[in-house]
């Protein structure tokens, strides 16, 4: 369950002319889900490209590819790398979340 590091290499291709704009948006999105969901969020280890919610994402569009993790987890990850194709951060809109661990 892991991208070969050829692979991995390979799909970089052509990303370095955009990887300002692509950070740009990664930390808009990360943004958005960290002020929407501030009370469920955990304090520590939340690194830019996702976040960890406390609760479980149920997804409200189609096009919305959940993330699952190879081990289990109490709570939900949302990745922030599945928007950086457009400006606007749709992200928070196109999930909610349920069944709240804490609040």
């Amino acid at each position: 369950m892991t991208t070969g590091p050829y692979h991995a290499i390979a799909s970089l291709y052509g990303i370095i002319e955009k990887h300002n704009l692509f950070k740009k948006r990664v930390i808009n999105s990360k943004n958005v889900i960290l002020e929407k969901y501030k009370d469920i969020i955990r304090d520590n280890n939340q690194p830019l490209l996702c976040t960890y919610l406390e609760g479980e994402v149920v997804k409200n569009d189609n096009n919305v590819v959940l993330y699952t993790p190879r081990t289990e987890l109490d709570g939900s990850v949302v990745c922030h790398l599945g928007e950086i194709h457009q400006n606007n951060v749709k992200v928070a809109s196109r999930f909610f979340v349920k069944d709240l661990i804490r609040l």
